[in-house]
């Protein structure tokens, strides 16, 4: 099959290992007493779930005082706190690149599940461990040292830019603590001319015909969340010895079943047309035609077959719907719910599905007693078009990693990168250096970690990035 063995799925997710430093190098500790590493430990060290931000964020905004960046806090109330730290203070007006992360992290699970303790920090292996550290602290850290390196040039030079680590709260809960108030309120005092957030990353062994090239994606649009509470309430039996014709629980499991079951239509729209292009370009030949004509109805049957058997590649190219959790009231052993909740994590191709797919839920269910509420909806879906500042980090990338190939990417998950982008503003998801499937499955799970060779790489990457901006712009000038 021209698929290969499923290589383009890690094109997508990105989870394919390399390694560009001497891995025997990290394993023997050989950088863990490099400062990076030492800050991001601690800050792991902060158990900062969505609404608790306040004291993680206390802890990096002083890190950044300290590096000599010009901190302003934006807000700081209810336990949350969002800030910028900046090489020239915000009321120079000068336009501002952004490089954005979140102080958030979502709750560890079961302690016992850890290989070390979630909010350790731990230095081994050639990782910092615990939660928040790929998720998205280390990228944190990454700007910070990458801007702490100009601080000097920015007090004898006046650059042509402001250049600002934006720290925000509430990512992991929709945004509204944190990147939605900044994009609504002080949107003109960051004077944003670029954004760039998580989303992007590295691989390697991908592209069939040049499998030795890294390979990175650059996210220039994302899915929009949606979550959805079902809830049914009935009065039945309740004694658990005499089975109901029909109570919660199970009127709840059958619905999740045919939700579960449903065969969801192949979509694609503009972002990941250009995906796919890029990718066949680079790969050329017939398998390069194909990706380059994905969306050719054709080809359909050959890829709803493919990709609806692959939860990747289903998530690229499909609205879904994922069952992540149901509950009862806490009973007795033998005692019948008389009620039941499920929540359901949808994401979507574009904003304009939400009410189609409200819509395909509520026939799949089948049953009005079910009560369906809208918890959470992101913010709209918008796609940046590559332009000067996505082929700066391109070459920064390339630089930083010979004979790399840069593809701007869809990206199947939702972040903050859409309230910026609803600025009208070029917005780009990025963490430069390179992942393997074993780390990205850490994500919101157990033995999260960072790698110390990551940490090191994405900070060079970034300082590459910055210098190119400002070279770049000298041009400008001498060329007008």
């Amino acid at each position: 099959m021209f698929w290969g063995h499923k290589s383009i799925l890690v094109s997508f997710f990105l989870i394919i290992a390399a390694h560009l430093l001497h891995a025997q190098d990290v394993v023997s500790g050989k950088y863990d007493n490099l400062p990076q590493v030492q800050l991001l430990s601690k800050y792991v060290q902060y158990p900062s779930y969505s609404g608790q931000e306040y004291s993680a964020g206390k802890f990096f905004m002083n890190a950044c005082k300290e590096k000599g960046l010009h901190v302003e806090v934006f807000t700081d109330t209810g336990g949350s706190i969002n800030f910028a730290a900046s090489l020239y203070p915000l009321d120079t007006k000068k336009p501002n690149i952004v490089l954005h992360h979140h102080i958030d992290v979502v709750e560890e699970g079961t302690h016992e599940n850890w290989k070390y303790p979630p909010f350790s920090g731990t230095i081994a292996d050639g990782y910092v461990w615990g939660r928040g550290a790929l998720d998205i602290k280390g990228m944190g850290v990454m700007h910070l040292f990458a801007l702490a390196s100009f601080v000097e040039m920015a007090d004898t030079m006046d650059l042509p830019y402001n250049f600002t680590l934006l720290a925000v709260s509430g990512e992991e809960t929709g945004g509204h603590l944190g990147a939605a108030i900044i994009v609504e309120h002080f949107a003109e005092r960051l004077n944003p001319v670029l954004v760039l957030g998580e989303g992007g990353s590295g691989a390697s062994d991908l592209l069939m015909t040049t499998p030795e090239r890294p390979y990175f994606g650059i996210s220039i649009a994302e899915k929009v969340s949606l979550w959805l509470r079902l809830s049914i309430n009935m009065e039945t039996l309740a004694h658990g010895s005499v089975t109901p014709g029909e109570y919660p629980v199970q009127v709840m499991i059958n619905a999740l079943t045919r939700i579960d079951k449903r065969i969801p239509q192949i979509k694609f729209n503009k972002a990941s047309r250009r995906m796919f292009r890029e990718l066949g370009k680079i790969e050329r030949g017939p398998r390069g035609f194909l990706l380059q004509n994905i969306n050719w109805l054709i080809f359909r049957p050959l890829v709803a077959q493919y990709f609806l058997g692959d939860p990747n590649l289903y998530a690229l190219t499909t609205n879904t719907i994922t069952i992540t959790s149901i509950c009862t009231p806490e009973l007795d052993h033998n005692q019948i719910a008389q009620s039941v909740e499920a929540t359901l994590d949808c994401r979507l191709i574009t904003s304009s599905d939400k009410d189609d797919l409200l819509k395909e839920i509520k026939e799949l269910i089948r049953d009005p007693r079910i009560k369906i509420e809208v918890v959470e909806k992101g913010s709209r879906s918008y796609i940046s078009t590559p332009e000067k500042y996505y082929n700066l980090m391109s070459d920064a990338i390339k630089s930083f990693y010979p004979k790399s190939v840069v593809v701007p990417i869809f990206f199947p998950a939702s972040t903050d990168n859409n309230y910026f982008r609803g600025l009208g503003i070029p917005v780009y998801g990025i963490n430069p250096f390179i992942k393997n499937k074993e780390l990205l499955n850490s994500i919101h799970n157990y033995n999260e970690r960072m790698p110390v060779e990551g940490l090191i790489q994405g900070q060079k990457v970034y300082e590459l990035f910055i210098q190119k901006v400002i070279k770049a712009h000298g041009k400008d000038d001498t060329q007008n």
